[in-house]
């Protein structure tokens, strides 16, 4: 992947990720208007909490999942719609895993 690799292959599969991005929308005007309309629904969501204290733990994540989801899937969630929950415990696992010394050494070398 373009993570693990370098030179030659690196430069092909940077462009090749690049030019699926650009695909997606990514770096046009549509994704700015997502990831605007998506900073509101974020504001709006801290706003509902009245003032009072609320653990950020995790949160910001939120709306970078949701700019994800909607330009790939084409729609996203509700901060407190427990699918979106499901998908950020996945993800952590998954991160969390993929982090470890062990696997990355299986990655590098398989």
């Amino acid at each position: 992947g373009v993570i693990f690799s370098q030179g030659r292959i690196w430069m092909e599969q940077r462009r090749t990720t690049l030019k699926t991005l650009r695909d997606f929308g990514f770096g046009k005007l549509s994704m700015e208007e997502t990831i605007y309309d998506e900073v509101k629904k974020f504001l709006n969501f801290l706003r509902k909490t009245g003032g009072e204290p609320i653990d950020l733990a995790g949160k910001f994540n939120l709306p970078v999942l949701n700019v994800l989801w909607k330009v790939t899937v084409g729609h996203s969630y509700e901060y407190d719609d427990p699918r979106l929950m499901e998908i950020m415990d996945i993800l952590a696992k998954f991160f969390k895993v993929s982090g470890d010394p062990l696997a990355i050494l299986h990655l590098t070398f398989p």
